[in-house]
């Protein structure tokens, strides 16, 4: 169904986009590969090139306000205190966070384009990120940031949390945390020289500063997700709760 559909409007000329927060699956689970060439095989229609297609993947910044943010989304209700107990027992292997490894697999396991956006640098820059998927990469035909023809109609942005960090945790423990997080992203160091003709960088500035703190820190980086999430979890363990 959806191959037929994609292949028709693509004859008609139109862009495609898709996309869902599912797509991290492909991270968080070791089928991760084959489900990326699933979707190449059973979803695209075989006369689309490789290089007709681009990945968008968005680079989340601070890291550890994306934590938060899973956290509220396993949590019950606002105002739960009780986030040291999740960081500590949860099985999520924050695969969502681990954006640059996307990245990384994509290159590896198809001939597809891929965009790495900073997401910090987009919204600095007052994009919506819609507009910008399509006036930046697909290229459509833009009036200040905004698809002509769209001028001053606004995107619907629903599912925002906003300040609500963990109520009973020091600022310093979410920045020891912070600090962790990013160094987790010193294994994919190779993406951000950005030497691979298929990689395009968007606001690049704030990667290439992590790039330039991993150089500083030569190869003291968890080298797993896991070992990302032990350091984490002994973090909050040693952390006094406010109460």
């Amino acid at each position: 169904m959806y191959r037929d559909a994609i292949l028709t409007f693509w004859n008609d000329g139109y862009d495609i986009v898709f996309g869902t927060e599912a797509m991290d699956l492909i991270i968080k689970l070791p089928e991760g590969p084959s489900m990326i060439r699933k979707i190449s095989k059973l979803i695209l229609p075989t006369m689309i090139d490789g290089d007709q297609i681009t990945v968008v993947v968005m680079y989340r910044s601070p890291k550890i306000k994306h934590l938060v943010s899973m956290w509220h989304q396993n949590c019950d209700k606002p105002t739960d205190d009780k986030f040291y107990e999740w960081i500590t027992s949860t099985h999520n292997t924050l695969g969502p966070m681990d954006s640059l490894g996307m990245v990384e697999m994509f290159l590896n396991e198809t001939n597809w384009n891929v965009a790495l956006v900073n997401l910090e640098g987009l919204k600095k820059d007052d994009w919506d990120v819609s507009s910008f998927v399509a006036c930046e990469i697909l290229g459509e035909e833009c009036k200040g940031k905004v698809l002509k023809g769209l001028q001053g109609s606004k995107p619907i942005v629903t599912n925002v949390r906003n300040g609500q960090r963990p109520p009973n945790v020091p600022n310093k423990t979410l920045d020891e945390m912070d600090v962790v997080l990013n160094q987790f992203d010193c294994n994919y160091m190779h993406i951000l020289r950005g030497d691979n003709p298929r990689l395009s960088i968007f606001y690049p500035q704030g990667l290439q500063q992590l790039l330039n703190a991993c150089l500083e820190i030569e190869d003291r980086y968890p080298k797993s997700r896991d070992a990302m999430k032990e350091r984490i979890k002994e973090i909050a363990s040693n952390s006094e709760k406010l109460w």
